[in-house]
């Protein structure tokens, strides 16, 4: 992993304003959840926040193994970056808070924190592309 690569990673995920997170159930079916913000840590792992689902956060807690994509169309550059998370912070709760109210209605009320280190860093375009590591 190319700590410069993670950094142009965020700048664009900054500069287009999103990015998206995909996760897997134990049964492998994939989940996408888009982000709120994105960031790296003094360690060089990636943070990622955002108002995830109840599936996102059920899948984590079963495979810890994720995707971030960060992806600009109109230039057609992009990333993905693989990883795990290593661990959840809860950043805010919404006001009223109700316990197992997220497993019930659509709506998170905590935004999460997910703290992932990088294991790869591909190419991620619409062009044809190889999903070989990027070195910079």
């Amino acid at each position: 992993m190319n700590i410069e690569t993670l950094e142009n990673a965020v700048h664009l995920a900054k500069t287009v304003g999103y990015s998206f997170i995909a996760t897997t159930n134990v049964k492998k079916v994939p989940h996408i959840s888009l982000v709120s913000d994105i960031d790296i840590d003094f360690q060089g792992r990636l943070e990622v926040t955002g108002w995830f689902c109840q599936f996102t956060s059920a899948n984590l807690e079963v495979n810890r193994n994720v995707t971030v994509v960060v992806w600009d169309p109109r230039n057609d550059i992009g990333y993905q970056i693989t990883g795990e998370m290593e661990r959840v912070d809860e950043v805010e709760r919404l006001n009223g808070y109700a316990f197992g109210l997220e497993q019930e209605k659509p709506m998170p009320q905590v935004e999460r924190m997910l703290h992932i280190k990088v294991h790869k860093i591909l190419d991620f375009k619409k062009a044809p592309h190889m999903d070989v590591e990027m070195k910079g």
